[in-house]
């Protein structure tokens, strides 16, 4: 299975995901819906609004990560020149390989950008329904969070961007 239909699995798992919270949980929300504290007061919003949101976000993700990674066939490849060793990766006989490499690395970011607020929502919904919540439990597991996806997205433009670079430059001047 290629990494793009893999990454496209896992994003259609996630929106199911997402879905599944929307249908599990919503009904057990309070009509005031704490999303965080700060300074020891719970910030809220009512509950059509968290639900919009999350709705929104699901909406927005699948159209915006799945959409576009579809759309790399399609862009001119000048999009593509900045690409490190742009030489090497816009080369005919490259271009198909460049164009499948770049979408599944874009789908893969859909999928710990959906991940991460999948799991925010999560620990809203369930400091909300929990008869005893445990607010710090919010604050500090989407404190990890935040920190374990921006260093994932830190890690994987690193990452791709030392393959680039790798791979040009052995490939290409061998």
């Amino acid at each position: 299975m290629s990494a793009k239909r893999t990454a496209v699995l896992v994003f259609v798992g996630l929106l199911a995901a997402g879905l599944a919270q929307l249908v599990v949980y919503v009904p057990h929300l309070p009509d005031q819906v704490v999303t965080r504290i700060e300074g020891g007061q719970p910030l809220t919003l009512i509950k059509a609004a968290i639900v919009g949101i999350h709705v929104l976000i699901l909406l927005l993700s699948g159209l915006y990560f799945l959409g576009l990674s579809f759309l790399f066939d399609k862009l001119p490849e000048r999009y593509f020149k900045v690409l490190p060793e742009s030489d090497y990766w816009l080369a005919p006989e490259r271009m198909a390989q460049t164009r499948a490499y770049l979408a599944s690395r874009f789908l893969w970011l859909g999928d710990m950008t959906l991940a991460m607020f999948l799991i925010t929502y999560q620990l809203i919904y369930m400091t909300n329904v929990s008869p005893n919540p445990d607010h710090r439990l919010l604050t500090t597991t989407s404190v990890l969070a935040s920190t374990l996806y921006l260093s994932a997205v830190f890690i994987g433009v690193i990452r791709m961007n030392a393959y680039l670079r790798r791979a040009g430059r052995t490939r290409g001047r061998g």
